[in-house]
C-alpha cells in the first residue's frame, strides 16, 4: 500500500468482549457492555477506526480465554491471518479478582501477525467496567506504520489512519510510541504472509512529530543497510510501534558455531542517542551473561567488546524483552592467537638484536682480517634459533589453536602469516651464508698482506 494512503486509511478493528468469566454481569448486561463500548469507541478515535464489538466465537474462545495467551500464528483461526478479515483483532476478557473485577485485553494485528503486550486493568466496582474496558482496548493497541525510504538514504514512518484521528489523539499516540522495531512482512500472490520476519538488532527513533509528510526517523542497528537490503518476492517493510516499560535485559552471548558456546569475559559498553562516549556497563559471567537496566527503557547501542577488539554494536532497549541473546564469532581462538604471537614477535626482536649485532661484529673482522675471530663470531650466529626452528613453532601453534568460525579463521591466519613474513625477512639467512663463504675462503688462502 503507497504510503500516502495510510495515513488516511482507518484501521479495520474487531473486538471480541467475553464475559462468561465474570458472573456479575448477565447476557443483558454483557450486549449493553459491546454496545456502549463501540460508542465509546467512535467518540474517542472519530474515524480512524471502523471498528465492531462481538462475541468472542466458541473456537477462539477455547483458544485464548481465560489468560489471553500469545499464540503462535499457526495456532490461531484461520481467518485471523487473511487481510479481508480485519487489521486489527482485540481480545477482550471480563473476569473476577480479589478485590473486584479484572479486565484484559490483548490485540492481534493481522499484517504483522504479531500480538501487543497483555493489558490488565483491575475493576473495583461494576460502575467502572465500561470505561475500564475502554481503557484497555486502547492500552492494548500497537501502531503499526509503513516505511519509507527517501532517496537522500533518511526514513519517515506513515502511521495508519493517522490524517483521520484527532489532534489529541494523534499527539498521545505519537508521546505513547519513542520505539519501532523493522518488520518485513512476504507476501504471496494473493497478499497473504509467507512470512513476516523481524529484522534483526535493528531500531528506528522518531525525532520529529508528524509534520503531514510522515515521522523522521533516525535508523540504528547492528547490521549493514538493514532496510536497503536486497528481498526476494513480495516485500513489505513496516514498523511495530513499542512503549519500552523499562527495567532489566539479560543479554546473553554465545558463539554462532553449532557449539553455542557461552563467551565469558567479553566487555560491554552504552550510550544512549544523546550521549558522545560509552560507558562501561560490565563484563559476562561464565555464562555469557551480563544485565542491562534503564528504568526509564532509554534506547541503548551497546559495544561489545573482546580484549580491545570490537566485536559488535548493536541497539537494545531495556526492559522489552527479559533474555536477548546474541550469536557472535567466537573471538577466544583469535585472543590466544595473539597472545603466543605476541611472545613469538618478543622473541624474535631480541634474537634480531642478537643477530644484527654479531653480523655486524663479522663484517668489522672481515674488514680487519681477522678470519679466526670472524668464524668464532659466525658460530655464534650459527647457533641462534634459525629461520626453519621459527617456522616449524609458527605451524605447530597455529595447528593447535581451534577456530571453527570461517570470519575467526581468517583473522587468526592473517596474523600467523603476518609473523612468518617478519621471520622470513629479518632471519633470511643470505646475508650469513655469504659471510661464511668469505671467511671460509680467506681462512684456506689467507691475503699475503
Amino acid at each position: 500500500m503507497a504510503e500516502s494512503l495510510w495515513e488516511w486509511t482507518p484501521y479495520r478493528v474487531e473486538i471480541y468482549l467475553a464475559a462468561e468469566g465474570c458472573p456479575e454481569l448477565s447476557a443483558a448486561d454483557a450486549v449493553r457492555l459491546a454496545s456502549d463500548l463501540q460508542s465509546r469507541l467512535e467518540y474517542r478515535l472519530g474515524a480512524s477506526w471502523e471498528s465492531r464489538v462481538s462475541a468472542i466465537s466458541e473456537e477462539a474462545g477455547r483458544r485464548l480465554l481465560p489468560d489471553l495467551p500469545a499464540l503462535p500464528p499457526d495456532d490461531l483461526p484461520t481467518e485471523w491471518r487473511r487481510l479481508k478479515t480485519a487489521d486489527k483483532i482485540v481480545v477482550v476478557s471480563l473476569g473476577t479478582a480479589d478485590d473486584g473485577l479484572c479486565v484484559a485485553a490483548r490485540q492481534w494485528d493481522v499484517r504483522a501477525e504479531r500480538w501487543g503486550p497483555l493489558a490488565r486493568t483491575a475493576v473495583p466496582h461494576e460502575s467502572a467496567v465500561p470505561e475500564a474496558v475502554l481503557s484497555a482496548v486502547l492500552a492494548s493497541h500497537v501502531p503499526l506504520a509503513a516505511v519509507q525510504i527517501l532517496e537522500d538514504g533518511g526514513v519517515r514512518l506513515h502511521q495508519r489512519g493517522v490524517a483521520l484521528a484527532a489532534p489529541q489523539d494523534r499527539a498521545e499516540r505519537e508521546e505513547r510510541t519513542p520505539v519501532y522495531h523493522v518488520l518485513a512482512r512476504y507476501e504471496d500472490r494473493d497478499g497473504n504472509a509467507r512470512a513476516v520476519l523481524t529484522l534483526p538488532w535493528t531500531l528506528l527513533l522518531p525525532q520529529a512529530r508528524d509534520d503531514g509528510a510522515g515521522i523522521p526517523c533516525e535508523v540504528i542497528s547492528g547490521v549493514r543497510n538493514p532496510l536497503t537490503a536486497r528481498r526476494r518476492g513480495r516485500v513489505e517493510l513496516l514498523a511495530w510501534g513499542q512503549r519500552p516499560p523499562g527495567g532489566e535485559t539479560v543479554l546473553k552471548l554465545t558463539s554462532r558455531d553449532e557449539r553455542k558456546k557461552p563467551l565469558a569475559d567479553y566487555d560491554v559498553f552504552a550510550k544512549t542517542p544523546a550521549e558522545e562516549t560509552l560507558r562501561w556497563l560490565g563484563r559476562t559471567d561464565w555464562d555469557g551473561r551480563l544485565s542491562v537496566t534503564d528504568r526509564e527503557g532509554t534506547p541503548l547501542m551497546l559495544a561489545i567488546k573482546h580484549g580491545s577488539r570490537l566485536v559488535a554494536k548493536l541497539p537494545l532497549v531495556p526492559g522489552i524483552v527479559s533474555e536477548a541473546a546474541v550469536a557472535l564469532p567466537d573471538d577466544d581462538p583469535r585472543l590466544e592467537a595473539e597472545a603466543a604471537l605476541r611472545g613469538i614477535q618478543d622473541e624474535l626482536v631480541d634474537l634480531v638484536i642478537q643477530r644484527t649485532v654479531l653480523l655486524a661484529k663479522v663484517r668489522a673482522r672481515v674488514a680487519e682480517e681477522k678470519w679466526d675471530e670472524a668464524a668464532d663470531l659466525l658460530d655464534q650466529v650459527r647457533r641462534l634459533k634459525s629461520r626453519e626452528v621459527f617456522s616449524s613453532e609458527i605451524m605447530q601453534l597455529q595447528q593447535r589453536i581451534y577456530c571453527p568460525e570461517p570470519t575467526a579463521r581468517q583473522q587468526v591466519d592473517k596474523m600467523f602469516n603476518e609473523v612468518r613474513r617478519l621471520v622470513n625477512q629479518y632471519l633470511d639467512p643470505s646475508e650469513f651464508e655469504k659471510l661464511v663463504q668469505q671467511v671460509s675462503s680467506r681462512r684456506r688462502s689467507p691475503s699475503s698482506g
